[in-house]
């Protein structure tokens, strides 16, 4: 499907978004514009940032995501390191 979109406008449409807020996602004014920030405390008494992505961006990301692993090829499933990097 994502080889098939022609425009930005087709791929606005593809991922629900106007063309609006696909230019906010590709240029924004800063990363806390799209990721909200939030510091978990460590073991080591000292905290880990984490950067969670928004709603609308999340969503988008996991359609991306999606369209691209349909694209993998079977063949190259086998040669994809197992967990153990073996």
């Amino acid at each position: 499907m994502l080889n098939e979109l022609q425009s930005k406008g087709d791929l606005a449409g593809f991922l629900g978004l106007t063309l609006e807020k696909l230019d906010f996602f590709v240029y924004p004014t800063s990363m806390y514009d799209l990721y909200r920030n939030r510091l978990v405390p460590k073991r080591n008494g000292g905290y880990r940032e984490l950067l969670i992505p928004r709603s609308d961006l999340k969503r988008a990301q996991r359609i991306i995501a999606s369209e691209l692993e349909k694209a993998i090829s079977h063949c190259l499933v086998s040669m994809v390191l197992s967990k153990d990097g073996r």
